[in-house]
């Protein structure tokens, strides 16, 4: 009767641990995929975006790191992308602040054309 005692431990216990490790692996999947590049290459963070009008206007900040695919942005500037219109009836842009490889750098972008890091 004890050894049936101890087997069933023993399984609940690697089950457990089983468990615990895959939640570990989808929990770094998902970290990583904002930042981070898994070929080791060069690491793109999106430091601050902000689109507006003459230094006013949205953070957007997260829609921006929401859209780092394989360690690159890739999208189009406007109104729907951004969020909305943050000055109704004047020409926006995106002021994006990024480090990518180690160096800090800004890129601006029109309204309607691409946003493209690196």
């Amino acid at each position: 009767m004890k050894t049936w005692r101890v087997r069933l431990f023993v399984c609940a216990a690697i089950s457990l641990i089983a468990t615990f490790h895959a939640a570990a692996q989808i929990g770094n999947r998902q970290i990583n995929n904002n930042s981070v590049n898994n070929n080791n290459g060069p690491r793109l963070q999106i430091d601050r975006a902000v689109y507006g009008y003459n230094g006013k206007g949205n953070d957007v900040t997260n829609r921006v790191r929401s859209q780092i695919r394989n360690n690159r942005v890739e999208m189009e500037v406007n109104n729907d992308t951004m969020g909305g219109d943050p000055n109704k009836g004047n020409k926006k842009n995106l002021k994006v602040v990024y480090t990518y490889g180690g160096k800090q750098r800004t890129k601006f972008v029109n309204e309607k054309d691409w946003l493209r890091i690196p």
